[in-house]
């Protein structure tokens, strides 16, 4: 199991009714490894912004291990 955590850069978009765009990407970051899924994450956010970041953009992915508290 994977958990994905993100600064509000990446979200800055995510208003009321546009959370579709995040959802849509979660097929595709699951298919890749965690360290080419934030690239991909970041890129897409990126482009959503005109090819820049307007604020910081932070993305962690990282692995649950089974027995763990997490």
């Amino acid at each position: 199991m994977r958990r994905l955590l993100f600064s509000d850069g990446v979200a800055d978009d995510l208003k009321e009714g546009q959370r579709a765009w995040l959802q849509a990407q979660l097929p595709a970051l699951r298919a890749l490894a965690p360290q080419a899924a934030a690239e991909h994450l970041l890129s897409q956010a990126r482009a959503r912004d005109g090819g820049k970041a307007l604020d910081d953009m932070t993305v962690l992915i990282c692995r649950a291990v089974p027995g763990s508290n997490c």
